[in-house]
C-alpha cells in the first residue's frame, strides 16, 4: 500500500503553518548568517587562530552541550501540540471539550517543562567542572577561561527560565516570536563580541564571557516581556501546579498524574537520546576536546571551515527538520498502535518522502556547485592570507569534504525527525541503543582516520556516521506497518535517474572549467569572478530543467502543499 495524496484540510492547514514557520526561520538564519559572516570575517583579522579555537570550539561546545541536554528533551516531548483530527465536522460541544482538554494538557506540559531549570543547575555544574578539571586548558588564558566557563553556566540557567514561554509559543503557533527572539540573541552576542575583540583583542575570551551573559539575559527578558506584558497572559499560566495555586478535583488530578508520568517517561527517553545525538552531532569537537588530537590553532581553522561548510545545514536543513518534527508529531500519536491510524501514517509518509527527495536534491546541488568554490569562498571570508598561510590547503580540503558531508546531512535530518516523531517509547529506547553503538564506532573510526589524514578525518568519519544513521532510520520507516516496505519508501524518495545523471555531468564539466581557468594553481580574482558567473548561469538552467522535466511530482508537492497555491486558487474561485 502506498501513501495517497494529502487531502485533509486540517493536515494542509498544519502543513501550511509549518511551511510559514520554516520560511520565517530560514529568513532569520540567512540574515543571521550573513551578519555572522561579516562579524566573523572581521574578528578573524584581529585575533589568533588559537584564541578562535578556544572560543568557537572549547567554550561554545560547553554552551551547546549544557543547553541541548537541558532543553531538547522537553522540546521534543512538549512543543508539539495536540494531534490533528481528520474529522472536520465537529459541533460546539466537541470544540468546548477539545478546548478544556488543551488546557489540561498545557498544565501537564508546564509541570514537565519546568524541570529544565533544576536540570540546568545540575547538568551545567557537572559539565563546567569536567571542562575545567579534566580537559586541556589554555594556561596563558586560564583566568579568562575560568570566567568564560562560569558565564556559560549562568547564561544557560537564565535561558532555562524562559523555556516554558518558548514551549507555549511553539504549541500555539506564535510563529514569528521565536524568529525575533533568536535574531535578537544572536545579534547582541555577535555584536558585543566583535566590539570587545576590536577594543581589546588580547582579552577576547573575557569579552566572549560578557557577551554571552548579556545576550542570554536579553533572550529571557524578551520572552517574559512579550507574554506577560504585551499579551497580558497571567504568570500562573507558566508556573507548575505546585506554584500556581490551581486546584483540581481528584479525578482530574489522577488523570493529570497519569499523563504527566507518561510525558516524564518520554522526556527521560529523549534526555538519553539527546546525550547521544549531541555527541554524534558535535562528535569531532568532543574528540578534539577530550583527546587533544590537534592544536588549538588547528581547531580554530577547523571551526571556521565547519561554520562555513555547515551553513546550509543551519540555514535550511535544521529549520525543515525542527518544523517537520512538529508537523509529524501533530499528525501521529506515538503511543497509539499504527493499525489504528493508518490514514494518518500514509499521509505522513507521503510528506516525508517528498521532503526527503527535496532535501536530497538540495544536498546534491550544494555539493556539485560548492566543491570547486572552496578557495573563492575562503578568500572572501578570511582574506588571501587565510588560504595562502600554513593552514591554507587544509582549509580548502576541509571545505570540499564538507560539501560531500552536506548530502548525508540533508537526507538524515528529515528521516530522523520523522522517526523521532513516530516512535513509541520502546522504539525510542531501541533507537537510543543503536545510537550508542554508532557513537562508539564513530569515536574509534575518527581516532583511526585522524592518525592518518589529520583533521580531514573528522569529516570523513562524520560521513560514515550519517550514513549509518540514515540506514537505521530507513529500516524503521520500512517496517512502520505490515503492508509497507522499505523499497516503497525508497522508490518514492529517490530523485529521478535523469536528475542524478545531470548532477554528475555538471560536476565533471565544472571540474574541467575550474582547471582550464587555472584556479587550482594560481588564484586570480578576474578568473574567480568568471567562474562564479558560469556557475550562476548553469545552476539557473539546471533547476529549470529539473523542475519542469525531471521532478514534476516534487514540483507539484512544493507548489500545492508547501506553498499552498492550490488552496489559494480555490479560495479565489
Amino acid at each position: 500500500m502506498e501513501p495517497k495524496s494529502i487531502d485533509c484540510p486540517r493536515i494542509k492547514s498544519k502543513l501550511h503553518t509549518t511551511t510559514i514557520s520554516t520560511a520565517y526561520n530560514i529568513i532569520l538564519q540567512i540574515g543571521l548568517r550573513l551578519f555572522s559572516f561579516i562579524i566573523n570575517a572581521f574578528i578573524l583579522r584581529f585575533i589568533t587562530k588559537e584564541t578562535l579555537g578556544i572560543i568557537n570550539v572549547r567554550l561554545l561546545l560547553l554552551y551547546t552541550t549544557i543547553q541541548f541536554i537541558t532543553r531538547e528533551p522537553f522540546r521534543r516531548t512538549c512543543a508539539p501540540n495536540n494531534s490533528i483530527d481528520l474529522d472536520d465536522n465537529q459541533d460546539d460541544g466537541d470544540e468546548t471539550k477539545k478546548s478544556k482538554n488543551q488546557q489540561n494538557d498545557w498544565s501537564k506540559v508546564v509541570n514537565i517543562t519546568f524541570l529544565s531549570i533544576p536540570l540546568s543547575f545540575v547538568t551545567g555544574l557537572t559539565f563546567s567542572i569536567i571542562w575545567y578539571k579534566f580537559f586541556e586548558r589554555p594556561e596563558h588564558l586560564l583566568y579568562e577561561y575560568q570566567w568564560a566557563i562560569m558565564s556559560i553556566y549562568v547564561s544557560v540557567i537564565i535561558e532555562s527560565m524562559a523555556e516554558t514561554f518558548f514551549i507555549y509559543g511553539q504549541r500555539y503557533d506564535y510563529i514569528r516570536l521565536k524568529v525575533i527572539v533568536e535574531g535578537i540573541f544572536q545579534t547582541v552576542r555577535c555584536s558585543l563580541l566583535a566590539l570587545f575583540v576590536y577594543i581589546s583583542p588580547e582579552h577576547s575570551v573575557f569579552g566572549f564571557a560578557i557577551a554571552q551573559l548579556i545576550a542570554s539575559t536579553i533572550y529571557s527578558l524578551t520572552y517574559f516581556s512579550y507574554f506577560l506584558f504585551k499579551k497580558k497572559i497571567p504568570m500562573t499560566t507558566f508556573l507548575p501546579n505546585f506554584l500556581s495555586d490551581k486546584d483540581d478535583n481528584n479525578e482530574s488530578s489522577s488523570s493529570s498524574s497519569s499523563s504527566s508520568s507518561s510525558l516524564l517517561e518520554t522526556s527521560l527517553t529523549f534526555f538519553y537520546n539527546s546525550l547521544l545525538k549531541q555527541f554524534l552531532t558535535e562528535g569531532e569537537r568532543y574528540i578534539m576536546t577530550m583527546f587533544s588530537v590537534i592544536s588549538f590553532a588547528e581547531q580554530g581553522v577547523y571551526d571556521v571551515i565547519n561554520n562555513l561548510g555547515s551553513l546550509p545545514a543551519r540555514i535550511i536543513f535544521q529549520q525543515i527538520e525542527e518544523n517537520g518534527y512538529i508537523l509529524f508529531s501533530s499528525l501521529i500519536k506515538r503511543d497509539l498502535d499504527t493499525s489504528q491510524q493508518i490514514t494518518k501514517i500514509l499521509k505522513s509518509l507521503s510528506i516525508c518522502s517528498n521532503l526527503t527527495k527535496l532535501m536530497a536534491i538540495i544536498g546534491l546541488t550544494l555539493f556539485t556547485y560548492g566543491y570547486h568554490g572552496a578557495s573563492i569562498v575562503l578568500s572572501v571570508y578570511g582574506g588571501q592570507n587565510f588560504i595562502n598561510g600554513s593552514f591554507g590547503q587544509l582549509a580548502i580540503h576541509l571545505f570540499q569534504w564538507h560539501c560531500i558531508y552536506m548530502i548525508f546531512i540533508a537526507i538524515n535530518g528529515i528521516l530522523e525527525s520523522y522517526s523521532f516523531a513516530v516512535m513509541n517509547t520502546r522504539q525510542l529506547n531501541r533507537f537510543n541503543t543503536n545510537l550508542l553503538i554508532i557513537s562508539i564506532i564513530f569515536t574509534i573510526i575518527s581516532l583511526i582516520i585522524i592518525s592518518y589524514v589529520g583533521s580531514v578525518g573528522f569529516i570523513m568519519a562524520n560521513c560514515l556516521n550519517m550514513m549509518t544513521r540514515i540506514i537505521v532510520s530507513l529500516l524503521f520507516i520500512g517496517n512502520i506497518y505490515p503492508n509497507y516496505s522499505l523499497w516503497i519508501f525508497i522508490r518514492q524518495t529517490r530523485p529521478n535517474f535523469h536528475t542524478i545523471i545531470s548532477y554528475v555531468l555538471i560536476f565533471i564539466g565544472l571540474s574541467i572549467v575550474y582547471r582550464w581557468l587555472g584556479l587550482a594553481d594560481i588564484f586570480l580574482w578576474s578568473k574567480a569572478i568568471l567562474f562564479i558567473i558560469i556557475n550562476v548561469i548553469i545552476i539557473i538552467c539546471h533547476f529549470i530543467i529539473i523542475i519542469y522535466f525531471f521532478e514534476k511530482e516534487l514540483c507539484l508537492f512544493v507548489r500545492n502543499e508547501l506553498l499552498f497555491f492550490k488552496s489559494l486558487k480555490n479560495k479565489q474561485n
